[in-house]
């Protein structure tokens, strides 16, 4: 009868083991899917910055250059609208 519990309690204690480890799987995933969005978010954000700073330098050498800020801006990448 012993032996019955025993089993009984180790076959659960195995269960139980192998529940934790699926879990611990399960949130080891979504921490590296969680990573990579993150770096890809971060990699796209440093192209973004990337991008204007150039944008803005193009802006500053037009406007040395022309002396005015509308030819320097539409020269650089803005729109006209926004060149105002």
């Amino acid at each position: 009868m012993l032996n019955k519990i025993d089993a009984a309690s180790v076959l659960e204690l195995r269960i139980g083991e192998m529940t934790n480890q699926f879990l611990m799987h399960s949130l080891e995933q979504l921490l590296l899917q969680n990573k990579r969005a993150r770096d890809a978010e971060a990699e796209l954000m440093d192209a973004q910055v990337f991008q204007w700073r150039l944008r803005q330098q193009r802006f500053v050498a037009e406007s040395l250059r022309t002396l005015n800020a509308k030819q320097a801006a539409i020269a650089a990448g803005y729109s006209p609208r926004n060149a105002q």
